[in-house]
C-alpha cells in the first residue's frame, strides 16, 4: 500500500470560508504529491472557481527541452478536482474526471503556464 503524503479532505475544502484560508489549504495540501512535485500554485479558489500557474522549469520538460504537455494537463485535472472539491453539495462523496482532452498547437521553454 502506497502512504499517501497529504490528503486534503472534503469536509476541509468548505467553500464558506475566507477565500484566502481555502486556497492555503489547497496550496498546503499538495506537498509531496505531483502538483506539489510540479510547483503548482493556486492563486484563488471559491465555490465554481479556481486558478492558478507554475513557472516552467526543467522538470516540465519533455527529453526534447520543450514543455511536456503532460504538465499542462496536470495543472487542468488538478484545478478540476479541486474546483469539485470546492463546489460539491453537501453529502457528496467525491467525484471523478469523466474525460478530459487536450490538443496542443505550440511548446514553450520560458515563462508561466
Amino acid at each position: 500500500m502506497i502512504d499517501v503524503p497529504n490528503t486534503l479532505a472534503l469536509h476541509e475544502v468548505a467553500a464558506d470560508g475566507h477565500p484566502n484560508q481555502l486556497v492555503d489549504r489547497i496550496n498546503e495540501s499538495q506537498s509531496g504529491s505531483l502538483p506539489g512535485l510540479l510547483d503548482f500554485r493556486w492563486l484563488n479558489a471559491g465555490r465554481g472557481h479556481i486558478s492558478g500557474r507554475f513557472e516552467i522549469s526543467a522538470k516540465h520538460f519533455s527529453p526534447h527541452g520543450l514543455l511536456h504537455g503532460a504538465s499542462i494537463v496536470a495543472l487542468a485535472d488538478t484545478a478540476c478536482g479541486f474546483g469539485c472539491l470546492a463546489s460539491l453539495p453537501e453529502g457528496a462523496i467525491g467525484f471523478a474526471t469523466g474525460e478530459l482532452k487536450t490538443n496542443f498547437i505550440g511548446a514553450a521553454r520560458e515563462g508561466g503556464v
